[in-house]
C-alpha cells in the first residue's frame, strides 16, 4: 500500500508543480519520497483554498492533523505517508499548523496593508513549508536552519505572487499592499485594466528585490544543507528565482499573462547545477 500512496504524492507534485519537481524528483528514494509527501499534504490544503474555496473542509484538514498528532491517523495515501516521514525525519507539527492558518487568510482574503503584513503572510504558507522540509534536506543541520528556510519560502512566495498577479486580480486578490500601491501610485482601477507601465514596473521591482534580497539570505546558510540534498535545493531556488528575470524579460508582462520556465530551461539550470 505504501508504494501506492506515495506514487499518488509523487503524481500530484509532478501535476501540480513541475518546477518543484524538476528539482527533487532525483533526489535519494527515501528523501525524495518525505518530500512528495510533504508536498501532497501541502498542495490538499491549496486545492481546499484555491479551487474549493471551502472553510469548511479546510477546518477538516486542521481536525485531521489534530488527530494526527495524538495519533489517530487517516486512512488517506497523504495521512499514511506523513505517518512514515515523521517516523523517519525529525519533523515538527508546528509549521503544518502554521500553513493551515496561513491558508484561512487566503479564504477570508484581505487586501494586505504594509508591507510587513505581506512577508507574514508569505511566512505562514511557504516559511513554514520550509521547515516541514529542513529535516529531510538536512537531517543534522536543521536546528540551526530555520532562518534560512523562511528566507528561502518568503522569496518563492513573494515571485508566485508577482508571476501571478493578473490571475490573482481576476480571483479577487491583490497580494501588493496597499501602502505599496500607494508609494508608487498604482490603484486597483490599474489592475482592473492591467497597465504595465513605469509604475507597475517600479512596483514590481520593489518587491522582486525584495525576493532577490530572501534569496541571497538563503544562500548564506547553503552549506549546511546534506550533500545529497544541495543540488536539488538549489535547482529549486534558481528556477523559482529565473522567473523574475523570465518576467523582466517578457517586458514585465505579468498582468496578463502568466510567465514559466519550459522544461527544457529548468533541465538546462539543473544540468548547469549539476556540472558546476
Amino acid at each position: 500500500m505504501m508504494n501506492t500512496d506515495f506514487k499518488y504524492c509523487e503524481n500530484l507534485i509532478k501535476k501540480e508543480s513541475k518546477s518543484f519537481y524538476t528539482a527533487f524528483s532525483a533526489l535519494p528514494e527515501k528523501k525524495a519520497y518525505a518530500v512528495f509527501s510533504v508536498y501532497a499534504f501541502c498542495r490538499t490544503a491549496d486545492n481546499i483554498t484555491d479551487n474549493e474555496k471551502s472553510a469548511e473542509k479546510l477546518l477538516i484538514l486542521e481536525k485531521d492533523l489534530e488527530n494526527f498528532k495524538n495519533g489517530i491517523i487517516k486512512e488517506t495515501p497523504v495521512f499514511r505517508t506523513l505517518k512514515w516521514v515523521f517516523d523517519n525525519f525529525g519533523l515538527s507539527l508546528k509549521p503544518f499548523f502554521g500553513m493551515i492558518n496561513g491558508q484561512k487568510s487566503d479564504i477570508f482574503f484581505k487586501q494586505p496593508e504594509t508591507q510587513e503584513n505581506l512577508e507574514d503572510y508569505c511566512y505562514n504558507v511557504a516559511g513554514t513549508v520550509g521547515l516541514m522540509l529542513n529535516p529531510i534536506l538536512a537531517e543534522k543541520n536543521y536546528p540551526k536552519l530555520e532562518d534560512a528556510a523562511v528566507y528561502l519560502g518568503k522569496a518563492m512566495q513573494l515571485t508566485n505572487i508577482l508571476r501571478d498577479l493578473g490571475e490573482d486580480y481576476d480571483n479577487g486578490r491583490i497580494y501588493i499592499p496597499k501602502d505599496v500601491m500607494k508609494k508608487f501610485n498604482y490603484n486597483e482601477k490599474d489592475f482592473n485594466l492591467k497597465i504595465s507601465d513605469d509604475r507597475f514596473i517600479k512596483l514590481f521591482e520593489y518587491e522582486a528585490q525584495k525576493a532577490d534580497f530572501f534569496y541571497e539570505k538563503f544562500f548564506e546558510y547553503f552549506d549546511l544543507y546534506d550533500e545529497d540534498s544541495k543540488i536539488h535545493l538549489k535547482a529549486s531556488a534558481v528556477i523559482y528565482r529565473e522567473i523574475l528575470n523570465k518576467i523582466r524579460k517578457n517586458n514585465y508582462n505579468s498582468m496578463k499573462k502568466r510567465n514559466y520556465l519550459s522544461l527544457s530551461e529548468k533541465l538546462k539550470i539543473l544540468n548547469t547545477i549539476k556540472g558546476g
